[in-house]
């Protein structure tokens, strides 16, 4: 009977602890699943697809654009637009099926962070993503104010000095909507325009909120945006890659990307909240390798 019971009790902890670890990645998405589809659509546009996939299914992702592409903003999938729809998916199931369509990426789960990344890059020991990062620790810090520390702790340094007048886009905040919004959505359905259904209700959330078309998110300090949300994050070293998803999963709501235009690149952070706010800062200019002739 003893016997019977601390094997009833093994068992118990083994599948306590491997629920523990089951990835957010594998866990079924709820309701209808639908984003962008990337076929057809501008070669720099994936990332507005991998912002929804993570927004729909709250999932830690990072991405690099091509060499080619400067970071995008994430948009709202609008109502009858020819959507992909992965309803009954996970987001690993989905992120296979994405890369599928678009061979130039490739990906991969990183300590909780799905990593999507031009299948050139991961082997590229010239990449910027790749350099080495030296230790850091922060506290209670914007997300702005730790990329200053993280680009500063690459070798070399990609800290380019400069001047912050705000440290995010301070955005709609609290699911609030700018009357200017608010006024573009009713000019839609004026004109017949079906309106995505989430951002109808984001509309009238941020009339009752405000109380009128006269409340301007934007403009009310007393309503900080998701991005802003302060983070402590403590990294051993590594990569530069391995340092951003730190700062990703310190957050917990931050997703980052990667773009590039010219002989500099650009980071940017924005939240699981669509409407959470977005952070960005450039490097310094980057030493690119000189090509043989």
């Amino acid at each position: 009977m003893q016997s019977m019971l601390v094997g009833s009790l093994v068992v118990a902890l083994a599948q306590s602890v491997g629920a523990q670890n089951v990835s957010k990645l594998d866990a079924p998405v709820r309701d209808e699943f639908r984003i962008d589809n990337p076929l057809g659509r501008s070669p720099c546009s994936f990332w507005n697809v991998l912002a929804q996939l993570a927004q729909r299914a709250h999932v830690l992702v990072g991405f690099e654009n091509t060499p080619d592409c400067w970071p995008r903003g994430g948009r709202v999938l609008a109502s009858g637009e020819g959507a992909l729809d992965l309803t009954g998916m996970t987001a690993r199931q989905a992120l296979d099926h994405l890369v599928a369509l678009n061979s130039t990426y490739r990906w991969q789960e990183i300590d909780g962070v799905a990593v999507i990344r031009p299948v050139a890059a991961w082997d590229d020991p010239t990449n910027m993503l790749h350099r080495p990062t030296t230790a850091f620790n922060v506290a209670n810090a914007h997300v702005h104010e730790v990329l200053h520390v993280l680009l500063q702790a690459v070798t070399p340094s990609l800290f380019d000095p400069h001047t912050d007048h705000k440290l995010s886009s301070h955005g709609a905040r609290d699911r609030r909507l700018s009357s200017k919004y608010i006024r573009m959505i009713e000019q839609w359905e004026k004109n017949g325009r079906r309106t995505n259904p989430s951002a109808r209700t984001l509309m009238d959330e941020a009339l009752a909120a405000c109380g009128s078309l006269a409340c301007d998110g934007p403009n009310d300090l007393s309503s900080p945006a998701l991005i802003d949300a302060l983070v402590t994050v403590a990294f051993p070293g590594g990569t530069m890659l391995d340092a951003l998803n730190a700062v990703t999963r310190a957050h917990q709501s931050a997703i980052w990307q990667v773009g590039y235009l010219g002989n500099r690149a650009d980071i940017e952070l924005s939240t699981l909240d669509f409407w959470g706010g977005q952070s960005g800062i450039p490097t310094a200019p980057l030493v690119l390798p000189q090509t043989r002739r």
